[in-house]
Parts: C-alpha cells; sequence; structure tokens
C-alpha cells in the first residue's frame, strides 16, 4: 500500500493521524484510536511495519508523569 492509499483509507474511515520520520526510508503513521496507538511506517517499495500499543485503561496523574520522566532522562 502507497502512502497516499493510506492516507485515503484512514480519511475514509474518520481515522485522525499524524504523519512523521524517524527512518530516511520511511513514512510514519502516528494513529490514535480510543485505547490504541498505532505507528505504522511505509517504506519506499510500500511495505508496511505496524506497530500497536494497547492501554490498560488505567488513567494515571501529574506525579506519575514526573516519574516517567524522571525515569527515561538521559
Amino acid at each position: 500500500m502507497t502512502t497516499h492509499e493510506l492516507i485515503d483509507r484512514l480519511n475514509a474511515a474518520g481515522i485522525k493521524f499524524s504523519l512523521t520520520t524517524v527512518r530516511d526510508d520511511a513514512v510514519m503513521f502516528e494513529i490514535a484510536v480510543p485505547g490504541q496507538r498505532w505507528e505504522a511506517e511505509v517504506f519506499a517499495d510500500n511495505r508496511i511495519e505496524l506497530e500497536r500499543f494497547i492501554s490498560s485503561g488505567e488513567i494515571e496523574d501529574e506525579p506519575v508523569l514526573l516519574t516517567l520522566i524522571n525515569e527515561f532522562k538521559d
């Protein structure tokens, strides 16, 4: 599937997304749907790699955010 075909499919489905790049040879779609976030990368040869992040449904607050920032800082 090409980048434009994926854009058309997501738009037709009413699914919001943003585009970014993290690899020189691919465009990344960051897609958020209820309870999940997807990262789909479309490569120059139209190959797609997909990673899904599924929520536990637990909502946390600022102290947890600050703990995570401290845990993952350089």
